[in-house]
């Protein structure tokens, strides 16, 4: 059958019982990396209060709950990266005007 090689494929092991030890590893780094990157409550409460917007408002730009908003400020959660990007993008567009410039 042509599809004998897939069905072969999944009944063997994605990872080899030996290259556990060569993974962890390489999974640790990877989250590493993604904590270091995450925003600090800090970060997110700065960005919100400088766009105006209160926390149901922030909540619904990005798509989740308020109460999952305020977890992320409480620092109860990490707000995922590209949720983040998507709220710098979309409180760029909600920012209020400088003092200096013409309305």
């Amino acid at each position: 059958m042509a599809f004998g090689g897939v069905h072969q494929m999944l009944r063997e092991p994605l990872i080899q019982q030996s290259s556990y030890s060569e993974v962890i590893p390489e999974m640790q780094r990877k989250i590493s990396y993604t904590q270091r990157k995450c925003p600090t409550p800090d970060q997110i409460r700065s960005v919100r209060e400088r766009a105006g917007v209160n926390q149901t408002f922030a909540a619904a730009m990005v798509g989740t709950t308020p109460r999952t908003w305020r977890r992320w400020e409480a620092g109860v959660h990490r707000m995922p990266l590209a949720t983040w990007a998507l709220f710098n993008i979309q409180s760029s567009r909600t920012a209020p005007p400088t003092s200096g410039s013409a309305s």
